[in-house]
């Protein structure tokens, strides 16, 4: 059986308490796309789980956790997230698997990132400042590096040093602190020794599970009014939410999956600019805010607050194909 999560509305739905209600099922957890923009709170007994790039439902004692190749990795965040596993007990060598495919972001991807938010003025996109838009900028420009180019550490130096000193130089024009690059390079050692023991290539295992019929569970980020084609750009997030980027994302054909499960709340919120059709801007929205505890997990950000847009609904459940 293979289930994916989607978000309907402007993410922050829900999605992480349904995916730890299906992951008990789980052999497979997988985040096929996005990067630390996005978070997903779990809370088991007195305990809350806030994670960024490790899927959420690795939780569950039996599933494994895969973060595929349509994912963008920040080796500090996604270190910090295995730390407070390990402080929990659970062997993550067991349980986490990371595609050698997954593109980086780069100190210099967070820089560029604040540059542009903040030349923007007051047209922002209220972005996350995380380096997520550069880092799929340069992966579709052919400027990216991946975490298979750690492998071999003199490629990757060789490859880190040339696009730094390019984006050292745009900073430049931003007025915006450059990188320290061997700083960078000494920071990099050490998250690849810590990192490379959970490469492998996920597409094979993937496959291989799909054949032995296991249970295989995709974990949606963000929300569908924010996929980078079919939201209202450029307040979008940089990947595909869509169903169709579970293939792009990891490999698996989207016509494999049985249940695609749309998550809606009664009412939506956002964190960013952008059009909100139905956005509150009173004391209501306040109320609901405190009572929703509506902050982002990422940034802890108040979320803008808006009535249910059945519209954008109707419309996620259009484009995704959506069964439950």
């Amino acid at each position: 059986m293979i289930n994916l999560v989607i978000g309907t509305q402007w993410g922050d739905e829900g999605k992480g308490k349904v995916v730890d209600i299906l992951s008990k099922n789980a052999d497979y957890v997988v985040r096929f796309h996005g990067g630390n923009n996005a978070g997903h709170t779990v809370i088991i007994g007195d305990k809350k789980f806030a994670f960024h790039l490790i899927p959420s439902g690795i939780i569950n004692k039996n599933t494994i956790g895969i973060i595929a190749n349509g994912v963008i990795i920040d080796p500090e965040v996604l270190l910090s997230e295995i730390e407070i596993l390990k402080k929990e007990g659970i062997d993550v060598f067991k349980k986490l698997v990371i595609s050698p495919r997954c593109h980086l972001i780069l100190p210099y991807h967070k820089q560029l990132d604040e540059a542009y938010e903040n030349a923007r003025g007051k047209d922002k996109l209220g972005t996350t400042k995380r380096g997520i838009g550069p880092t799929y900028s340069d992966k579709v420009s052919y400027n990216g590096i991946r975490l298979y180019e750690l492998i071999n550490w003199e490629i990757f130096r060789e490859k880190f040093e040339f696009q730094a000193k390019i984006k050292n130089k745009i900073l430049k024009l931003f007025k915006t602190p450059t990188i320290n690059i061997q700083k960078s390079l000494k920071d990099f050692k050490n998250y690849r020794e810590k990192l490379l023991p959970y490469v492998k290539d996920t597409y094979l295992i993937l496959k291989n599970a799909q054949k032995n019929k296991k249970n295989i569970l995709f974990e949606g980020a963000h929300g569908v009014m924010l996929d980078i084609d079919w939201s209202p750009y450029p307040y979008t997030t940089a990947s595909n939410v869509i169903t169709g980027g579970v293939n792009t994302g990891s490999g698996i054909l989207a016509k494999d999956i049985d249940d695609i499960w749309g998550i809606v709340k009664a009412y939506v919120s956002r964190v960013g600019g952008g059009p909100l059709p139905t956005e509150l801007n009173d004391k209501q929205a306040d109320l609901i805010r405190e009572k929703g505890v509506e902050y982002g997990t990422t940034t802890g950000r108040p979320r803008r607050i808006g009535w249910l847009d059945l519209e954008a609904v109707k419309f996620a459940c259009q484009i995704n194909g959506l069964n439950k």
